[in-house]
């Protein structure tokens, strides 16, 4: 039987741990820890816990989260990614500078994918995404608008 202490395993190369807020039980067989890829995946409690975690702006809190690098592949965890799937700019920015890890392209372009404004934004600023195809990603007209005269007015 599974300690309801255990972890919540989010399968093969996840790296971030979730107490376990479900089981799956078959009849005859023993409890199993649910294997869970994608926020889409989550069960309602599970995305209340997620979201709480998710909506939070203090860094002590997702400091005390459990954690564990990967030896390979990506180097974020899926509070990671859902966190951009999720538009939560607060704790995509906490596992930047966390990991100091230079962003790839590919995460700009899943923001973009998700539609989260917010952290393309951030991510477009901070971290030398400023390219003219990257910009044309960005679905916000007036932000667009203002970066571009910003370039004008520093004769770029």
């Amino acid at each position: 039987m599974i300690d309801p202490v255990t972890k919540y395993s989010l399968g093969g190369h996840r790296s971030f741990e979730f107490p376990v807020l479900d089981f799956l039980q078959r009849p005859g067989l023993p409890i199993v820890e649910r294997y869970v890829h994608s926020y889409l995946d989550l069960n309602v409690a599970e995305k209340e816990f997620v979201n709480a975690i998710l909506n939070t702006k203090s860094k002590e809190i997702l400091d005390i989260l459990p954690y564990k690098p990967l030896k390979s592949g990506s180097e974020f965890p899926s509070l990671f990614d859902w966190a951009i799937e999720n538009d939560k700019e607060f704790v995509v920015k906490y596992y930047i500078d966390k990991n100091k890890t230079k962003i790839k392209q590919e995460y700009f372009d899943e923001e973009i994918h998700n539609k989260a404004w917010t952290v393309a934004k951030y991510i477009f600023e901070n971290l030398h995404f400023q390219t003219s195809e990257n910009l044309k990603k960005i679905e916000d007209k007036k932000y667009k608008k203002i970066w571009n005269e910003r370039i004008a007015n520093q004769g770029l």
